[in-house]
C-alpha cells in the first residue's frame, strides 16, 4: 500500500491505486465493523453520501472524535431537511390559504350584495343592512333574498322579545299612574301577539311558495307583518295622554321605534318578494293560456270537456 494525502485527511490506498473506503462501501450498510463507520445509519440516503461520511472519518483514529464528527453530520442533515420542510410547508399552506381565503371573499361578496339588494327597498335600508351583517356566517345562511327575510324577521323577533322584557321591567315600579299601567299592560300583550305573528310568518316564509298558490301565501304573509307593525304604533301612541305617560314612555321608545322599523323592513321585503312572485306567475299563466289557444280540439269534444283536458289531471 501507498500513502496519499490529496488535502482530505490522508487517503490511504492499495496497490490497486483503488481508494480502501471505495471497496468498503458496502460496509457502511452493514454493521459490521463499528471501527470502519459501519455503524452510521442507512438514513444518510445515496452512496455518494455515504461516502462523503466516510471520507471524513478517514484521518480520524479516535472513535469518540467519530461519534462527535457524525452526531455534528447528523444534525446538520436534519438542520437542512427541517429548513426544506418548513419551506415547503409554508408556501403550501400559502397556497392553499390563498385559494380558500379567495373563495371566502367572492361567497362574501356575494352573500353582502344579496343583502344589500334585499335591503334597497326597504324604508330603513342603513338599519337593515347593519342588523343583518352582523350575523355570523352570514355567507353560510344567504343565497337568495327569501334567505335575507327569513334572517331579518328572525331578528325581529329577537327584538321583540328583549322588548318584551324591557316592557315587563318597567311594570314593576310603584309610582305608575293608572293610565301608566294600563298602557304598559297593553304593550305587554301587542308584544305576545307579535311574537305569535312572527312565528307564522317565519312558518310561512319556511314552506313558501307552497303548492297551493301564491296568492295565499301572499295575503296571508302581508296581513301578518302589518299587523306586526300597527302593534307597535299603538304600543307607542297608548303614552301620548299627558306628561307623566310621555315620561315613562321615554324610557323604551327608542328599542320600541327599533323595533318598529325592523318590522316595516321586514314587510318591505316580504312585499317585494310576493309582488315579483305574482307578477311572474301572471305572465306564466298568460304564456299558458295561449299555448292554450292554439290547441286545436276535435269538434265532436264538447267546451266542458276541453275544459277538463286544459286543466290536467
Amino acid at each position: 500500500m501507498t500513502g496519499d494525502n490529496n488535502g482530505m485527511g490522508g487517503i490511504v490506498k492499495n496497490g490497486t491505486n483503488q481508494p480502501i473506503y471505495a471497496k468498503q462501501s458496502a460496509a457502511v450498510r452493514s454493521p459490521a465493523s463499528a471501527g470502519d463507520g459501519a455503524w452510521l445509519p442507512s438514513l444518510f440516503g445515496s452512496t455518494h453520501t455515504k461516502v462523503m461520511i466516510k471520507h471524513l472519518f478517514a484521518g480520524v483514529s479516535d472513535s469518540g472524535k467519530k461519534k462527535r464528527i457524525f452526531f455534528a453530520v447528523f444534525a446538520s442533515i436534519l438542520l437542512i431537511a427541517a429548513v426544506i420542510g418548513i419551506v415547503v410547508g409554508v408556501n403550501s399552506k400559502t397556497t392553499h390559504t390563498r385559494s380558500v381565503t379567495t373563495s371566502d371573499n367572492i361567497r362574501a361578496s356575494t352573500a353582502h350584495a344579496i343583502v344589500k339588494s334585499s335591503c334597497s327597498v326597504t324604508f330603513h335600508p342603513d338599519l337593515c343592512y347593519s342588523t343583518l351583517s352582523d350575523i355570523p356566517d352570514i355567507t353560510e345562511k344567504v343565497t337568495t333574498s327569501k334567505d335575507v327575510i327569513e334572517l331579518a324577521v328572525n331578528k325581529t323577533k329577537e327584538r321583540i322579545q328583549t322588548n318584551y322584557f324591557i316592557i315587563k321591567k318597567l311594570t314593576a315600579r310603584t309610582k305608575l299612574t293608572k293610565r301608566g299601567k294600563i298602557a304598559l299592560d297593553d304593550c305587554l300583550q301587542m308584544a305576545a301577539q307579535t311574537l305569535d305573528e312572527l312565528d307564522e310568518v317565519i312558518g310561512f316564509l319556511e314552506t313558501y311558495p307552497s303548492k297551493k298558490g301564491v296568492r295565499r301565501y301572499v295575503d296571508d304573509l302581508i296581513t301578518l307583518m302589518s299587523t306586526t307593525l300597527t302593534n307597535q304604533e299603538t304600543c307607542i301612541d297608548g303614552f301620548s295622554h299627558d306628561k307623566r305617560e310621555r315620561r315613562l314612555r321615554e324610557s323604551f321608545i327608542d328599542v320600541e321605534i327599533n323595533a318598529q322599523k325592523m318590522c316595516s323592513n321586514s314587510l318591505a321585503m316580504i312585499k317585494n318578494m310576493t309582488d315579483t312572485d305574482m307578477a311572474d306567475q301572471v305572465k306564466m299563466n298568460a304564456r299558458k293560456l295561449m299555448n292554450e289557444e292554439d290547441v286545436k280540439w276535435p269538434e265532436w269534444l264538447s267546451v266542458g270537456d276541453r275544459d277538463c283536458c286544459s286543466q290536467g289531471p
